[in-house]
């Protein structure tokens, strides 16, 4: 039974209750005991009467916010046996609005235990036997009437069913305050769900530019495919980012030595590839995205690791060549020349901290530099292993299994990071429609230990670059202030 449907037999017990009590004050009072016991019945009465004025406040309020309209509401109060009450939208429209931790789950328990209790009510009540008429004087008539008054009053013990009026207040007061907090909290949470929802969405138009940039960078005459990953960022329940808005990172790592993970169907034949000292160095790239908007871009700061400063850069240029509007100003490191290509200005990297910038071809521009963050060297890191391989435990080399078996700690932090990229890159690219747990990859150290803090998926482009050393590449958001 539905949250919303238990509300109607509810609105429904309480009448019955308060009926059956009214009725055994009408047949006592001609008792000489009577007198004695009706101020605790009247109390009672009007306790109940009480409950039942503020709970059916409170569910008219709440069917008001989830109803389409006012009609529907009027109509389900006054019949509370309508089809509307068994109607499972209205039930969707109210867990949406008890969207909070718990909330939900509260309401549903208060009012089955209201349900509860009044039921209990009723059946005592109406173990007492309905009583007739008046007496009309006879002995007989009299004796009757006195045995079911001391029924009713054993039935109706002052603490017994104090205690239970007590409860009912309790639960109805929690059902108000549950659904009043909810209202008074609708705004801020409708506008945090549509900030979120639409942060993933641009995230996903952020990621999608990126890679038609990148793409579309790769000019060179290489004979085999460029493969570049995509380290998966790894995010935290309510993240700063998220709830400022400030930007987030992602990183990107090109290969540039032959032979090394060249292909994405190689990366789980780790068996063909043989460490050498060669060191594998990661940098940040940190690509700023602006869109062509205003004439000019206000100068903002940002956050490399390398403690470059900022200035504002305009790309001059004739009015026709933009998209949206005339000129295109962006706040970027250095003054970026146009990546012509990426197979080219990887392989001269030399000690340069900015590569220039790529246009995806719809008007988008990702600026990139380097600053040193974090390495792997051919010293620690063995091979590579996919999550299907982690999880099955079936990747060897030279008949070295997997490590230690993953904590439970690493493990929520994958399921956590995966639910996270799936939401900012699923469908693009990067992750396309039909990836599994075979499509996402782990480095591996040479004692057995996965590295998880840095999961990444492989992307493949024509034509391909030979590999020297490998460089990681960050993207951030500029004007939108989104991750990337």
């Amino acid at each position: 039974m539905s949250g919303v449907e238990v509300v109607s037999l509810v609105l429904g017990a309480f009448p019955l209750v308060i009926s059956l009590l009214e009725h055994y004050q009408e047949g006592c009072e001609t008792l000489r005991d009577w007198v004695l016991f009706r101020r605790e019945l009247t109390h009672l009465v009007n306790q109940l009467n009480r409950e039942q004025i503020l709970f059916r406040q409170h569910i008219e309020g709440m069917l008001l916010s989830i109803n389409d309209s006012d009609f529907e509401t009027k109509v389900m109060m006054e019949d509370l046996q309508c089809d509307q009450w068994k109607n499972a939208e209205l039930t969707a429209r109210l867990k949406r609005k008890l969207c909070g931790e718990g909330e939900f789950e509260n309401y549903q328990s208060s009012v089955y235990s209201i349900h509860e209790n009044l039921n209990k009510m009723a059946q005592k009540l109406k173990s007492c036997e309905p009583l007739d008429e008046p007496a009309d004087g006879t002995s007989h008539k009299g004796l009757r009437l006195q045995k079911q008054l001391r029924k009713l009053q054993f039935s109706l013990r002052k603490k017994r069913w104090q205690e239970q009026v007590v409860d009912l207040g309790r639960q109805i007061d929690r059902i108000g305050k549950l659904l009043g907090e909810a209202e008074a909290l609708a705004p801020a949470r409708q506008s945090r769900s549509s900030t979120i929802s639409q942060y993933f969405e641009q995230a996903k138009k952020q990621a999608l530019s990126l890679h038609k940039a990148i793409t579309k960078g790769w000019t060179c005459g290489c004979r085999n495919d460029h493969t570049f990953k995509l380290v998966l960022a790894r995010r935290s329940k309510g993240s700063h980012q998220l709830e400022s808005g400030s930007p987030m990172l992602i990183v990107l790592s090109f290969s540039l030595r032959p032979g090394m993970w060249t292909r994405s169907e190689t990366l789980t034949k780790v068996n063909i590839w043989t460490p050498t000292a060669t060191s594998m160095n990661w940098g940040r790239i940190q690509p700023q995205v602006c869109q062509p908007g205003a004439t000019t871009v206000p100068t903002t700061s940002t956050t490399l690791s390398s403690g470059l400063r900022s200035r504002k850069i305009s790309f001059q240029g004739n009015a026709q060549h933009w998209k949206h509007s005339d000129l295109l100003a962006l706040t970027i490191p250095d003054k970026p020349l146009p990546i012509s290509d990426i197979c080219q200005s990887l392989q001269s990297i030399g000690e340069k901290t900015c590569l220039g910038y790529l246009e995806d071809g719809q008007g988008a521009y990702h600026v990139f530099h380097t600053s040193p963050s974090f390495c792997f060297t051919s010293a620690d890191v063995d091979r590579v292993i996919s999550l299907g391989a982690i999880l099955d435990k079936t990747a060897q080399v030279s008949s070295k299994r997997i490590g230690p078996q993953l904590s439970r700690h690493d493990r929520l932090s994958i399921a956590l990071t995966m639910s996270y990229a799936f939401l900012e890159l699923y469908p693009t690219p990067w992750l396309p429609k039909g990836w599994d747990k075979t499509d996402v990859y782990f480095f591996q150290r040479k004692n057995g230990d996965i590295i998880t803090e840095h999961p990444f998926v492989v992307c493949e482009t024509a034509p391909a670059a030979p590999r020297k050393e490998q460089c990681s590449v960050q993207t951030l958001a500029g004007e939108e202030k989104l991750p990337f």
